[in-house]
């Protein structure tokens, strides 16, 4: 099954995207399994879950005060700004699995201070990286992160999209065996391929002008969904 773990839908700050929409892209992508990890918040991963035809994990990608961290199975969210480690002792409290996003990207305010990649991968704490990220591959050290995962086999690799919007749906994913749940997911993920296929550059400066389209000019970021019955009525 092919599994994209690192997708974000319009309950993140720098996303407008209708979840109508997000749906609908990753239909056509013929991914099986995606992993929701918006922005400080979990709301959209529920909502996906409840209306999507393919399996959605629940996630996250929680700003710490070290820069950015996914975790996954989540059931509660957890709060931005704490620390790098308690981020992580709090995503393995509730029984989830720890994910370093887009890691060592140069000019990246949201990356984990590199140190610390350094420091928690080597402790064990981390359970995967992301190896690439289409959305970001050309601005990230691929060299540096895949001699780390030489040097540390034991940690899961990742390739994901990173998609804000429909078109970042392109197909970079992990192409792993079917796993049943949490419990069985990290082994199956270290057996998988990972699917490298790139995205758009553009897409950095798309999800800047949403931030500050947010942030300065106070548009809320949440999507509008049109009820079935509204699109009934204008068609």
């Amino acid at each position: 099954m092919k599994v994209d773990l690192h997708v974000h839908t319009g309950y993140s700050l720098d996303n407008f995207t209708p979840l109508h929409k997000t749906i609908e892209a990753v239909t056509k992508s013929g991914i099986d399994c995606i992993a929701v990890t918006d922005h400080n918040e979990i709301k959209g991963a529920f909502e996906v879950r409840k209306r999507a035809p393919f399996r959605v994990i629940v996630g996250e990608e929680v700003r710490s005060k070290e820069g950015d961290i996914i975790g996954l199975f989540l059931k509660k969210r957890i709060p931005a700004r704490l620390s790098a480690y308690e981020t992580i002792m709090r995503i393995k409290d509730q029984g989830g699995l720890v994910s370093i996003p887009h890691p060592f990207m140069w000019f990246f305010p949201g990356r984990l201070d590199d140190d610390l990649v350094y420091e928690y991968v080597r402790s064990g704490f981390i359970d995967m990286i992301e190896v690439y990220n289409a959305s970001a591959i050309t601005l990230m050290s691929y060299k540096k992160v895949t001699e780390l995962t030489k040097a540390c086999p034991d940690i899961a690799k990742v390739a994901a999209t990173d998609a804000h919007f429909p078109y970042e749906f392109v197909g970079a994913c992990v192409d792993m065996p079917e796993f049943s749940g949490r419990d069985d997911f990290l082994p199956k993920l270290k057996q998988g391929e990972l699917i490298m296929k790139p995205g758009f550059l553009y897409s950095t400066f798309h999800q800047l002008y949403n931030v500050f389209r947010t942030a300065v000019l106070k548009k809320p970021h949440l999507p509008v969904e049109i009820p079935e019955q509204a699109k009934i009525i204008k068609s």
